[in-house]
């Protein structure tokens, strides 16, 4: 069997690389690989119990941000599991020159690298520090992987790196009629204009200007509703905003769900105006269940696997509200999960490919 370790900042079900990481985990051949997580940031909402059921294990270090401590428990750690892990799975690009020669002393064989990123960091101080900590990232690192082409050329430029699509359950996203009339009939959507968003309160999904469009989306047409899945520390302002303006009974807060997958079929077209993307998971799965779909050009053109416009950030507000409507009141996109497949983003088929990947490795 081999063993792989995945690094990741946390296991909260909000976090996209870790939904990405639990699909791959849900279709590989557990008797032949398994995963195993350190991570250094608690969540309230996990998928810790998703873990265990798998029989997987994890285990919590300090932050890097309290550096002396963060490598003393990497130490401790390695040592206290020498020769247990084949493979370090990084997902925290700029953490490889603290792990890798601590993980390789202590028996790991392999220390990859992924990208899941186009950018540094939504803060300025971040952006610097993350590129200088990531600067000759070949010497800590064994092999690349990134999630799109934008990640890859981001971080390793001209090193030889594999893209890992993030690829979703194509049976669990495709459209359902049946899920849509009972979701509408529920949220009391009949005869509604549904536009999604699905993502975190940060920055780097531009949540102001979502509501900015939207605002004019609804003079245009006073039946449309926004749906915002997700939560995150800018979530209040957002609500604060839309008060002001008086959306609030044309705004919905969903928080975190668990049935992401059929609030897809409930919605008319979906809105994606990030700051920056790696290859958004939420992208694929939209398009998955049939959705046209609207992003900014900050998101890699690898999203596009059906019908996707990019525009400009410094478009009028006016463009994107006529481009979400015009998408929203045409017929949904058909043989969606056929298309997806064809583009290589159907995750039976990606977990064979990443498990000979693994195996590949070591070899």
């Amino acid at each position: 069997m081999i063993r792989v370790l995945h690094i990741n900042s946390s296991l909260s079900t909000n976090s996209g690389v870790m939904r990405v990481i639990m699909n791959y985990y849900g279709y590989i051949d557990k008797s032949e690989i398994r995963f195993d997580f350190m991570y250094y940031i608690e969540s309230e909402n996990s998928y810790k119990q998703a873990i265990e059921n798998k029989n997987g294990k994890y285990y919590m270090v300090e932050s890097p941000r309290k550096l002396i401590k963060f490598k003393k428990d990497l130490s401790a750690f390695f040592q206290q599991h020498k020769d247990e892990y084949d493979i370090v799975h990084l997902h925290d690009v700029f953490l490889a020159r603290f792990i890798y020669k601590i993980a390789k002393h202590n028996g790991v064989k392999k220390v990859i690298v992924h990208s899941h990123a186009a950018e540094w960091s939504s803060h300025f101080i971040g952006k610097i520090r993350n590129k200088l900590l990531c600067k000759n990232i070949q010497c800590f690192s064994d092999t690349y992987f990134a999630c799109s082409e934008a990640a890859g050329d981001h971080v390793f430029k001209n090193l030889n790196y594999k893209v890992i699509n993030n690829a979703v359950d194509l049976e669990k996203f495709s459209f359902s009629e049946l899920k849509r009339t009972q979701l509408r009939q529920a949220m009391r959507l009949e005869g509604k204009i549904v536009i999604g968003h699905v993502g975190r309160f940060n920055p780097q999904k531009n949540h102001p200007f979502i509501i900015e469009v939207f605002n004019e989306i609804v003079k245009q047409r006073s039946n449309a509703v926004l749906l915002l899945i997700g939560e995150g520390k800018l979530q209040q302002d957002i609500k604060t905003m839309v008060d002001k303006i008086n959306l609030t009974d044309k705004v919905l807060f969903l928080n975190n769900r668990t049935d992401v997958n059929d609030l897809y079929s409930a919605m008319d077209v979906f809105f994606l105006p990030s700051l920056y993307e790696g290859l958004p998971m939420v992208g694929v799965e939209a398009q998955a269940a049939g959705l046209r779909c609207v992003m900014s050009e900050n998101v890699t053109k690898e999203a596009a696997i059906s019908d996707v416009t990019f525009l400009k950030l410094s478009d009028s507000i006016e463009v994107w509200a006529n481009e979400i409507i015009q998408k929203a009141e045409s017929q949904r996109v058909t043989n969606a999960s056929q298309t997806t497949k064809s583009k290589g983003f159907s995750i039976t088929d990606e977990a064979k490919k990443l498990c000979d990947l693994y195996k590949q490795l070591i070899s």
